[in-house]
C-alpha cells in the first residue's frame, strides 16, 4: 500500500493477457549470472546503453527523488548508461492499461515500476524476466521477507522494492490520556483484541468514534490491505497456501471469526461504515488504523493535532502487511544487464533506498538502509518500520489476485453494512474460485 489512495479497479483480464508472444521467447533464453556475490562472475561494460523506464505518477517529493536518483545514476554511468524516466499517470486504470497496450504494441520500457500485489500478474503475462540471477544471496537476505515474499511466483524472483508500507493504529493522544488508556509504542506490547476493542468502546462518546477503519477510501484495496492481517492474526487466510482456491479459507471458520467481531464494532456505533475522510484529524475519531503515508499530511496541516501510533492489535498472532511499488524488468528489453544495474541503484541503500524513504516516510525495504533513515528509530515511525521486519507478510501471490482483492473488499463492505458475514464470504469464496477455474488455476504458461 504505497499510495494515498491507491486505486485498483483496473481490468483484470488485460492485466494478465500481457505480451505472451514477445516474452516467451526472451524468457526461454535464460539470463546471464553476473552477481558478483553469487557467482563472482565479472560484470559487463557498457558504453552508450540507452535504458527506458517507467514510473508510477506519485506524491511531488516522489516524482523529484525518482528523477534525482536517476540523475545521480546517469552521472555515474556517464557514458555506459543513460537512464530515460518516464512518470505515468496512475488515475484510475490509466497506468495499467498504458503497461498492457505498450506490452501488446512491444513498446515496454526496459525498466518497470509496478505495484507489488501485481507482480505475478506481470510475470504470468510474461512482461517481466527473471531478476534474481542479478543479486546474490547475501543482497537478498539484507531484502526484509515480506518484499522478496511479494516478488516472487513459481518460484522464481520478478521484482523488488525499496520501500513497504504498513499499518499501525493513529491514536489521538489527548483522548486516550483522559480515558486513562496508555498506547503501547512497540509489537511486543501490542494490544490484543479484546483489550484494544475494550479501549475502543471506552473511548466512544458523542460526536467521537472510538476508531476509524477509514471507510471513506471505499471497497478497494485498502480493504484487503487493511483487514486481512486480522484474519491472518486469527490464523486464517483469505487462499489456500498453494495460493489456488479460496474456498474453506475466505470463507473459512477463521476468517468468518475475525470480521463477525470486525462487524460488531459497526453494529455498536464504535466504527462508522461512513466515515468522514478527515475524522481521525477533526477530532471525530479517537484512534485510527492507517498506513503511515497519512502522516506527511497530518504533519503539515494538522499540527497542533496531539497524535501518535501504537501496533495493531492481534488475536492469536502479531501479523502486519506490508507492499510496495517494486522495480522489474521487462521481457523485451535489448539490455537486460544494465537494466539491472539501474535497479541494483534504485535498490542500494544509500543510493537509493535511503532517499526515497526520506521522501514518502514509507519503512525501507532492506535492514541495513535503517541506519540511514534515523527518524525510523523514532516514533511515529519506529512502529511501521518494526513491524515491517518483525511482522510483515505479502498478500496472496498470483496472478489473479486483481479479482481475489476485488471480491474478498466487496464483502468486507457488505458485511460493513450489515451484511451476514458467512454468506458475504461464502459468495467471495465461489466467485474467486470459479475465476481461478475458468483460467487453469494461474498455471504458468
Amino acid at each position: 500500500m504505497t499510495s494515498r489512495r491507491n486505486r485498483y479497479d483496473f481490468s483484470r483480464r488485460a492485466l494478465i493477457q500481457g505480451s505472451a508472444a514477445v516474452g516467451a521467447g526472451v524468457l526461454a533464453g535464460g539470463l546471464p549470472r553476473w552477481s558478483a556475490l553469487a557467482q563472482g562472475t565479472p560484470r559487463p561494460t557498457f558504453s552508450n546503453v540507452e535504458l527506458s523506464v517507467w514510473v508510477h505518477d506519485g506524491e511531488p517529493a516522489e516524482n523529484e527523488t525518482n528523477q534525482a536518483i536517476v540523475d545521480a545514476f546517469n552521472a555515474a554511468y556517464q557514458g555506459q548508461i543513460r537512464a530515460n524516466l518516464q512518470v505515468i499517470s496512475n488515475t484510475g486504470n490509466d497506468y495499467q492499461n498504458q503497461v498492457t497496450s505498450a506490452s501488446v504494441a512491444g513498446e515496454l520500457p526496459d525498466v518497470l515500476d509496478m505495484d507489488g500485489p501485481f507482480v505475478a500478474s506481470y510475470a504470468y503475462g510474461q512482461i517481466l524476466r527473471p531478476l534474481g540471477d542479478y543479486f546474490g544471496q547475501e543482497e537478498l537476505a539484507d531484502f526484509v521477507p515480506a518484499i522478496i515474499e511479494q516478488g516472487t511466483w513459481n518460484g522464481q524472483l520478478w521484482a523488488l522494492g525499496a520501500f513497504s508500507g504498513s499499518e499501525g493504529v493513529l491514536v489521538n493522544t489527548e483522548l486516550l490520556a483522559a480515558a486513562g488508556i496508555t498506547a503501547p509504542t512497540s509489537v511486543d506490547q501490542a494490544m490484543d483484541w479484546a483489550t484494544f476493542t475494550e479501549a475502543a468502546r471506552t473511548l466512544t462518546t458523542d460526536g467521537v468514534l472510538g476508531l476509524d477503519f477509514h471507510m471513506d477510501y471505499g471497497a478497494g484495496e485498502w480493504f484487503t490491505y487493511g483487514f486481512t492481517p486480522l484474519v491472518w492474526s486469527n490464523g486464517g487466510d483469505i487462499l489456500s497456501p498453494d495460493a489456488t482456491a479460496a474456498e474453506g479459507y475466505m470463507n473459512g471458520p477463521a476468517t468468518v471469526e475475525a470480521l463477525t467481531a470486525v462487524q460488531q464494532l459497526f453494529n455498536d456505533g464504535i466504527v462508522s461504515p461512513s466515515p468522514s475522510p478527515t475524522a481521525f484529524e477533526e477530532g471525530q475519531a479517537a484512534m485510527q488504523m492507517i498506513g503511515g503515508w497519512v502522516i506527511p499530511n497530518i504533519e503539515t496541516t494538522y499540527p497542533d493535532l496531539p497524535w501518535s501510533i501504537m501496533p495493531l492489535p492481534y488475536f492469536k498472532e502479531k501479523v502486519s502487511p506490508s507492499g510496495s511499488w517494486a522495480w522489474g524488468i521487462t521481457s523485451g528489453s535489448e539490455n537486460p544487464d544494465a537494466a539491472a544495474e539501474l535497479i541494483r541503484w534504485f535498490l542500494d541503500p544509500q543510493q537509493g533506498v535511503a532517499p526515497i524513504v526520506e521522501a514518502n516516510r514509507l519503512a525501507p525495504s532492506r535492514q541495513s538502509a535503517y541506519p540511514l533513515v534515523p527518524f525510523y528509530n523514532e516514533l511515529p515511525y519506529s512502529v511501521y518500520g518494526e513491524q515491517i521486519q518483525k511482522t510483515a507478510r505479502a498478500r496472496p501471490v498470483t496472478p489473479g489476485y486483481p479479482v481475489v482483492t476485488a471480491r474478498f473488499a466487496e464483502a468486507v463492505a457488505n458485511i460493513s453494512l450489515g451484511g451476514d458475514v458467512q454468506e458475504s464470504l461464502d459468495q467471495a469464496a465461489q466467485q474467486v474460485d470459479e475465476d481461478f477455474q475458468r483460467n487453469n488455476g494461474y498455471q504458468p504458461r
